[in-house]
């Protein structure tokens, strides 16, 4: 197992050590540091990297990866003395000392360089790499993947329906239990309910609990509260809190729902939730433990899955794979493939997103490779080598989990080896901790694992998606929750691909404990810290760890809230810096950390590329952060902060840039050549009259997001100017405001020219007509408020032939009658109408919007008149809310009396009124 989990360790970093060699070569001047030394070892990684080095022997491998380590330490080191040297005036004043340093540390890097190529080339002559081909170039997906390959048992979707419905039972009999296998679809049906909208309107108070490891009871207290949204503070004893949430429980509409409670350990710390439910508040506790159901609901009949029968299991894979469950290639191979997956969903799509990535001849290798290793399971399991069809199937059946590793190993080894570091980069956070996609996307370009091969030539923003869709393909991360855009917004590791990739952990070892998680390897006797994810107090780590400067990334998910600063995270950073005045941190992540504090120690931190401050109520930020030369990106949203340091538009390299409405009206100066044309993301810039209207907008050419408002009629129209040639803007929000906080005029230019844009937000009176702004054709989702439309805008909306959402929100449209025309909308999937308090008739002609599926209108008070809605077949919710009781009692007649077919509807009716169960799908 060691020799496995070091080559795993190997072929997953060697692409981040390439990428770094590959950078060094960008910088100049060097004496005995030469391009060939740097090109050779390059050379040899690379046959690592295309290769693999499974054949290799333990000591090699030892060999090899200690040196790598000790290279990423000098390369680090050696491009942060060359920017001390940049910034430091005493250059200036005794040149031949520093150029005597920096011959003594190329020399240095020289010789571990070489020390590294040779190790390598060693290793690359005594494995036989080539016997490991390199997997083939990922496949264009052809959308974002989502929940929708599972397959929902709706028998069992109806029984846990019932139970949360049941009133007859006692107090005792508030919990139900949901149990089955690994990969049987627990969480699955467990989330379908607790997403429905009927339901919601039922409970109006949620809270989902992922069970981890180090969980105490205290935890479970506080998570719930938090998501109820009651304040939790963390000076209160557990009795008190306990009181809290027995009283809320009892007196609310709650659901609560304890995912995946594995261990009578972990049960045991459930029993002060499990006492505080009742009244009308239900408990879902989901369980592979029959005892654990038992104990939680000893008067009720828990859920229990069942596997999936042979034709539910093949209209699943057929539909993983995209190919019909008919097609005669797929047939002759159908009573393998059931076999290998045992009825399991989570296996299921797990193979079939590994047979999806590649060509249909290449099944048959993929399938042997699978029944050998079962075979050798087999073998240790001391069964018959001459089974019956039934006996085989049978023994799958019991061999499930390992099935289902071996489908998840195979998976991971098929991954191009620049991806295999971002998935396993999961397994630094606790099991079921829901990780925001756009924190993880900047924690993996900063980390370097987001690497561009040259026939890609893709930037590095859109390689990231590409990684991610392939890592949800293969079922290997899990979309946990959803913009309303169909972006997705939060993701998990599943829990069976946690426990397997985090309990080998890439040979780097992820060790876990109760006080903070490491993603660290051994080096010697020592433990040689590349991340850090800490879970309650980083003191307990810095008073146990003398080797905490090597470390790179520092993620707090220590996000509870106290009277007083976090004095932690200052003295953490004291730490990293070394005797030599600089650190080598990365990544430093502190969202949702409360007021952390910050020393202008930070500007020593010369590597740093991500800082992630969002949520954590800061009121400043120490000016050496505008300093930090490598600095990729800056979050500050959602903060107290109301200014950034005027120097931080010098950094060449900063890309990403999440501020909170901040007010930048002060001179700015000319920046350095190519720093602003380098920055992607610039998100919540509040504008005032004058200074970076007049002398940086025009530098900011490459932006893919922007998120402005402004205030002054002054800069309206150079704005409009240059939002109108960003030909690469992808994602715009655009408001205007008077000098009281009010929407104002919004002065806008042709947009056909920018011909990425794909999301637009609208806030702010529209002069124009809407057919005079042009909207490109590639637009997909569009948000208009106060546009103060007078003119029925939908005519020409739906000529857009992209457009998937569409919200109209209070007083965009002024007028009495909208119309939508036939072949109208002809992708629109989701449509909003909020507070359109003129609107009396909305008609739809037959034809228009045919793929609607969900429909929202909200408080349009005089809407009387709806034609057609009922002839849309796609059409799945519509959400009524603040409308008259009349409106919604005739449009519940219309929909019932349509001939059309039976219709599944969810309705948010006015004043509370309960929401009746689906009755058909």
């Amino acid at each position: 197992m060691e020799v496995y989990c070091k080559s795993m360790a190997i072929e997953a970093s060697v692409p981040l050590f390439l990428n770094k060699l590959k950078n060094l070569l960008s910088y100049e001047g060097f004496v005995y540091l030469s391009s060939t030394v740097v090109a050779s070892a390059i050379g040899e990684l690379n046959v690592i990297s295309r290769g693999g080095i499974r054949g290799a022997e333990e000591k090699d491998m030892e060999s090899l990866w200690i040196q790598l380590l000790s290279m990423d330490d000098f390369i680090d080191t050696f491009i942060i003395k060359i920017e001390l040297r940049r910034q430091n005036s005493f250059i200036k004043i005794v040149p031949p000392l520093i150029r005597l340093a920096s011959l003594h540390d190329e020399i240095c890097l020289k010789k571990v360089i070489s020390e590294a190529f040779h190790q390598a080339k060693a290793l690359n002559e005594r494995c036989a790499t080539s016997s490991h081909p390199q997997p083939p170039p990922l496949k264009k997906l052809d959308g974002a993947p989502d929940g929708s390959d599972f397959i929902s048992l709706y028998d069992k979707e109806d029984e846990l329906v019932d139970q949360l419905f049941d009133s007859k039972h006692r107090k005792s009999e508030t919990v139900i239990a949901v149990i089955g296998k690994a990969g049987s679809g627990k969480t699955f049906l467990t989330k379908t309910i607790y997403n429905k909208k009927n339901i919601n309107c039922v409970f109006n108070y949620r809270a989902w609990v992922n069970v981890s490891e180090n969980f105490e009871a205290r935890d479970f207290l506080e998570d719930i509260l938090t998501q109820l949204r009651e304040s939790v503070d963390n000076n209160s004893p557990d009795d008190e809190l306990e009181s809290r949430l027995d009283s809320f429980l009892k007196e609310k509409h709650c659901l609560i729902v304890v995912d995946d409670v594995r261990t009578s350990n972990d049960f045991d710390k459930l029993s002060i939730v499990l006492k505080c439910i009742g009244g009308l508040s239900r408990l879902i506790l989901t369980t592979r433990n029959p005892d654990i159901a038992r104990a939680a609901s000893p008067w009720r009949n828990p859920v229990r899955l069942r596997s999936l029968t042979d034709e539910e299991s093949w209209t699943l894979f057929s539909k993983k794979v995209q190919k019909a469950d008919d097609d005669p290639d797929l047939l002759r191979l159908q009573n393998e493939i059931l076999r290998k997956c045992g009825g399991s969903p989570q296996t299921i799509l797990m193979l079939g997103g590994l047979l999806s990535a590649k060509d249909l001849e290449e099944w048959d290798s993929v399938i042997e490779q699978l029944s050998k290793k079962a075979s050798e399971d087999m073998s240790k399991k001391n069964k018959p080598e001459a089974l019956s069809e039934k006996d085989i199937k049978d023994l799958w059946s019991v061999i499930d989990p390992a099935a289902e590793e071996n489908i998840q190993a195979l998976s991971y080894h098929d991954l191009p080896n620049q991806m295999k570091f971002c998935l396993l980069y999961l397994g630094l956070f606790p099991r079921g901790l829901r990780i925001p996609v756009r924190r993880l996307f900047h924690h993996w370009l900063a980390e370097g694992s987001v690497i561009s091969l040259p026939e890609e030539q893709m930037a590095p923003e859109d390689l990231v998606w590409k990684y991610f869709e392939l890592l949800i393909s293969r079922n290997m991360i899990e979309v946990e929750t959803w913009r309303f855009d169909g972006r997705p917004k939060t993701c998990q590791m599943s829990n069976t691909a946690w426990d397997m990739f985090n309990s080998k952990a890439l040979g780097l070892r992820l060790l876990h404990d109760q006080n903070y998680t490491t993603f660290t390897y051994a080096v010697s006797s020592e433990r040689r810290i590349q991340q850090l994810v800490e879970q309650a107090r980083i003191q307990n780590f810095l008073s146990s760890n003398p080797h905490i400067q090597n470390v790179r990334s520092y993620v707090s998910l220590n996000a509870r809230k106290r009277d007083s600063p976090n004095q932690d995270i200052g003295m953490f950073l004291n730490k990293v810096v070394n005797r030599r005045g600089f650190g080598l941190l990365i990544v430093l992540d502190l969202e949702h950390v409360y007021k952390p504090v910050l020393h202008e120690t930070i500007g020593k931190l010369l590597n740093l590329k991500y800082l992630g401050l969002r949520w954590t109520s800061l009121d400043s930020l120490p000016i050496s952060v505008g300093y930090l030369p490598n600095l990729e990106t800056l979050d500050v949203k959602h903060t107290n902060i109301p200014t950034i340091p005027s120097s931080i538009w010098m950094a060449k390299n900063l890309r990403h840039l999440y501020l909170n409405e901040i007010y930048f009206d002060t001179p700015i100066k000319e920046p350095n050549s190519g720093s602003l044309t380098n920055i992607r993301t610039l998100w919540g810039l509040f504008i005032g009259p004058k200074s970076l209207a007049e002398n940086c907008l025009d530098k900011l050419i490459g932006l893919r997001k922007l998120g402005l408002t402004y205030t002054s009629e002054s800069v309206r129209g150079a704005i409009a100017d240059w939002i109108s040639k960003l030909t690469n803007l992808q994602f715009l929000r655009l408001r205007s405001r008077d000098k009281f906080g009010r929407p104002s005029t919004l002065e806008l230019r042709d947009m056909s020219k920018n011909q990425n844009l794909s999301d637009l937000y609208l806030l702010g009176q529209l002069p124009k007509a809407i057919h005079e702004l042009q909207f490109p054709p590639t637009l997909k989702i569009l948000t208009l408020s106060v546009s103060q439309l007078v003119i029925d805008p939908m005519p020409i909306l739906g000529t857009l032939p992209s457009l998937n959402i569409l919200r109209l929100l209070r007083h965009s449209y002024k007028g009495k009658t909208m119309t939508c025309s036939y072949g109208g909308f002809p992708v629109l999937r989701v449509l909003k109408l909020w507070m359109l308090e003129d609107l009396e008739s909305w008609i739809l002609e037959e034809g228009a919007m045919p793929q609607l599926g969900e429909l929202e209108i909200r408080r349009c008070l005089r809407l009387k008149q709806l034609e057609n809605l009922q002839l849309i077949e796609n059409l799945k919710e519509v959400t009524l809310t603040n409308m008259p009781m009349e409106f919604v009692a005739k449009f519940k007649t219309d929909m019932v009396n349509a001939t059309v077919r039976p219709l599944t509807r969810v309705f948010a009716p006015l004043l509370g009124e309960n929401v009746p169960r689906q009755e058909s799908r």
